[in-house]
């Protein structure tokens, strides 16, 4: 059973909790296999988004390219965590992938409350990301290093700076961070010889503004996109995902039960 106003307090306290072996390793296979499928084909149509020198890629916009990913979206410790942190009615902001090879270099430390939030930013979260450890996360493989509690100081970190208070988190394949928006982090240099896979489901207050506009940009193509509320025409992906996904579990039940 998950604590999860234990976890509530390391968001609050440290500026992220990590929670170990949470998501089912099948479902954590398929997603990894899809996202290498994407960034393949996206690579090799020219589309694909490839940095530290041609060692990494980001699949972005997952939303719109396989049902897979509405399915993490409605993943319920995810949600919980997310509805604890952000308030009733949240948002998903965006939902990218993360492949970091070998040889790819150390991140420079950022915070996911970007611009044009001004700073000093507000003392409450305004984002909040969930990291899916699809592989084993090491501190040979690239794990993600952070500032423990430097959400607290509701700034970004100086460009290109370390800090000795900076620590890797690793974890084993199917554990997943979740992490307060302001929190210092990056990701570190993969030593290791093999990928290590990432999926970045990044939420927001119901008032803030998407990354993305997934309401928008998901084809009618993928039908089984996230559920509208029962209560009304508004997508949940605008209306809040606690919301949809509480409506989407009351059908399953009703259907069973007919």
């Amino acid at each position: 059973m998950i604590d999860y106003n234990f976890h509530l307090q390391q968001v609050e306290d440290q500026g992220y909790t990590l929670l170990e072996r949470v998501v089912p390793l099948d479902f954590v296979e398929r997603i990894r296999r899809r996202l290498f499928e994407l960034a393949e084909a996206e690579r090799a149509n020219g589309r694909g988004w490839v940095y530290f020198n041609g060692t990494s890629q980001r699949p972005f916009n997952l939303m719109n390219k396989d049902t897979i990913f509405h399915e993490a979206l409605l993943f319920e410790p995810m949600l919980e965590m997310m509805e604890r942190i952000l308030g009733h009615g949240f948002i998903m902001s965006n939902m990218t992938g993360n492949l970091l090879g070998p040889g790819a270099p150390e991140q420079p430390l950022h915070a996911d409350t970007l611009a044009p939030v001004p700073q000093p930013y507000p003392e409450f979260p305004l984002y909040a990301t969930a990291l899916w450890f699809l592989d084993d996360w090491t501190a040979e493989g690239g794990a993600i290093q952070v500032v423990p509690r430097s959400h607290k100081l509701r700034r970004q970190p100086e460009h290109d700076r370390r800090y000795p208070d900076e620590i890797n988190v690793s974890g084993p394949k199917g554990s997943m961070i979740v992490q307060h928006g302001c929190l210092w982090h990056g990701s570190g240099a993969n030593r290791g010889n093999s990928w290590r896979a990432g999926l970045l489901p990044h939420f927001g207050r119901s008032y803030v503004r998407p990354q993305e506009d997934s309401v928008v940009s998901v084809r009618a193509r993928n039908s089984s996109r996230p559920r509208r509320r029962a209560s009304g025409n508004c997508s949940a992906l605008t209306c809040g995902v606690s919301s949809m996904a509480r409506n989407s579990r009351a059908s399953a039940t009703d259907q069973e039960s007919r």
